[in-house]
């Protein structure tokens, strides 16, 4: 019988089985590749910058200490938090001042976020995507 041999986390160190793609630890991704399965992009603009999704809660907002670091005076230093659940992502305010919208919509508890969603915090417009 054939053993996989067992992943290491290149950030923590710890050591993952075969079939996972994210760290049991720390939550970052252990594609090869460097492919992540998600990420934030601006929709709108000039910006091709992408924010990868590495970790099970992405932070956003103004403050440095946030995996997301958006530079907009409409957006809270602690605006909003993407939260991966298994296959699936959501999207959480953490008490902004002006507000998630997810197509359109305020969202006032947890929402489930798909590829192509639009994301608008403050003034800033994102696109999810979800290979």
């Amino acid at each position: 019988m054939e053993t996989k041999q067992k992943q290491t986390c290149h950030i923590c160190r710890h050591e993952n089985r075969p079939e996972n793609n994210f760290c049991t630890r720390c939550g970052i991704s252990l594609k090869e590749d460097g492919q992540h399965e998600a990420c934030l992009v601006y929709a709108g603009g000039d910006s091709e910058e992408k924010f990868l999704l590495t970790r099970r809660e992405n932070r956003i907002g103004r403050d440095l200490s946030n995996e997301i670091v958006i530079h907009d005076a409409q957006i809270s230093k602690r605006h909003a938090v993407i939260i991966r659940e298994d296959d699936r992502y959501l999207i959480e305010d953490m008490g902004s001042k002006n507000g998630v919208f997810v197509d359109g919509k305020r969202t006032q508890q947890p929402t489930v976020i798909k590829n192509g969603c639009l994301l608008k915090l403050g003034a800033t417009l994102l696109k999810f995507e979800c290979a």
